[in-house]
């Protein structure tokens, strides 16, 4: 049996256990990382690799803070990959791209998707 893509313990424990909180930061953090994917798979093939990691840090503060272990692992080493061939680089991005479809499919399974609202005066 696979393991759940989010520990939604740690999720809950973040946000107080407040449930529409729970749906902003899960549709929020699926439209930021759908950003970061973008740029990762812009970045994957070209001759820098600096924007290929740092879009890969970002994304793994953001798993991080969902508790989105798997995907803070498939980052780790894309991170600090910077003598990664073109080849590597296309690789861990789709197996971040595949982590990222399992955690949509876990929060709308889990009723946790609605659509992030400007609610601070800025789109975060």
């Amino acid at each position: 049996m696979a393991s759940s893509p989010v520990d939604l313990a740690n999720l809950r424990q973040f946000l107080k256990g407040n449930k529409e909180e729970e749906r902003y930061f899960a549709a929020l953090f699926l439209k930021q990382s759908q950003q970061v994917l973008q740029e990762l798979r812009r970045h994957c093939t070209g001759d820098s690799s600096k924007p290929w990691c740092a879009a890969a840090h970002l994304l793994k503060s953001s798993a991080a803070t969902i508790g989105a272990r798997k995907l803070c692992r498939l980052c780790e080493p894309v991170q600090s990959g910077f003598h990664d061939s073109a080849i590597q680089r296309i690789a861990r991005t789709i197996a971040i791209e595949k982590e990222l479809q399992r955690i949509g499919v876990f929060f709308r399974a889990h009723d946790l998707l609605q659509v992030p609202e400007d609610r601070h005066g800025t789109d975060r």
